[in-house]
């Protein structure tokens, strides 16, 4: 009779593992094992070091106290000499030296020099001070002379400010008075002109007709004075329904004008209605001789009159003029 087969199975962790674990066992003793070995070394170079160190110190104290006695000696040597250098200087004094008397006598001519030089000092020191006080005395007198030269500089500055406005107005004069020269040939020639083509014509009666530049229709009562401003070579013109308005505010005055200008339309019934200044409409100006002023306007009717009113800087009424539109080109 045979014998069967028997089969055994082995049951537990897998052989895997087993070998990790001997691994990992293996790698933490060395690790202890590596530790163990450099605190050893690390302990025995400390206690090395301290040895040498409290070897050195020992020395060092050795020698520390092998200089504090050479120094003792030394200084005990020193006192000795000079207690003996002193005991014979005594000696040689007191043996060979010269007579107390005229050390003192010596000792008071000293003092004498001192108490003269000592005096000498102080009049130098009051002199010194004498000559502060002067030149004190001479600093405020420097400062009393630049704030005068800056005030004498500040009046030169101002005359010549002064002289300068002077120049211009008398430029401005001059200009005026060529102007003026010119316009008076002007108007004589044509005074001229005028009394030949009068003598030339019969003497017939005519109405004078005004013309538009030269005569307003109508003019607003209560002016701030005489007009220092005036309007000339006033032109009316119709472009594509629209009325441009061009003229010349002149000054009549020496002075520069300044103030404000404003053009309007108005109707006859407002003509001399007193009008107001507005500063939103209202535009200002500065004139020496004349300046040029444009004005246009969409909205107008041939029976509406053309009012230029101008203020002075106090805002004042100084000119009120209206003109016709019967005659615009």
């Amino acid at each position: 009779m045979s014998t069967p087969d028997t089969s055994i199975y082995i049951v537990g962790t897998n052989r895997t593992w087993q070998i990790r674990a001997k691994t990992l066992k293996l790698i933490l003793t060395s690790t202890v094992l590596l530790l163990i070995g450099l605190a050893a070394a690390l302990l025995y170079q400390s206690i090395w070091h301290l040895q040498v160190v409290g070897g050195w110190e020992e020395r060092y104290a050795a020698e520390n106290e092998r200089n504090e006695k050479m120094r003792s000696v030394i200084e005990d040597l020193r006192e000795r000499v000079v207690d003996r250098g002193t005991l014979e200087m005594r000696q040689a004094i007191y043996s060979n030296g010269p007579d107390p008397e005229e050390l003192l006598q010596k000792n008071q001519r000293q003092q004498e020099t001192i108490e003269a030089q000592q005096l000498r000092i102080e009049q130098l020191q009051s002199e010194t001070n004498d000559q502060q006080a002067k030149l004190i005395e001479l600093d405020v007198q420097l400062t009393d002379e630049i704030a005068r030269y800056a005030s004498l500089q500040e009046s030169h500055q101002q005359l010549e400010i002064q002289r300068a406005i002077l120049q211009d107005n008398l430029t401005s004069l001059n200009e005026e008075l060529v102007q003026q020269q010119t316009q008076g040939a002007e108007l004589q020639k044509q005074i001229l002109s005028l009394q030949k083509q009068l003598a030339a014509i019969p003497k017939v009666i005519e109405k004078p007709t005004q013309t538009l530049a030269s005569t307003p229709t109508s003019r607003s009562p209560a002016l701030a004075g005489p007009s220092p401003v005036a309007i000339e070579k006033i032109q009316l013109n119709n472009r594509n329904g629209q009325l441009n308005v061009r003229f010349q505010l002149s000054n009549r005055d020496r002075k520069r004008q300044t103030g404000f200008l404003q053009t309007f339309l108005v109707s006859a019934d407002d003509a001399v209605t007193p009008v107001k200044i507005t500063d939103h409409f209202a535009d200002p100006f500065a004139i020496r001789n004349f300046k040029n002023v444009r004005a246009e306007f969409k909205n107008w009717d041939k029976s509406s009159l053309l009012r230029v009113v101008a203020w002075n800087a106090k805002k004042q009424r100084v000119y009120d003029k209206t003109f016709p539109l019967n005659k615009v080109n």
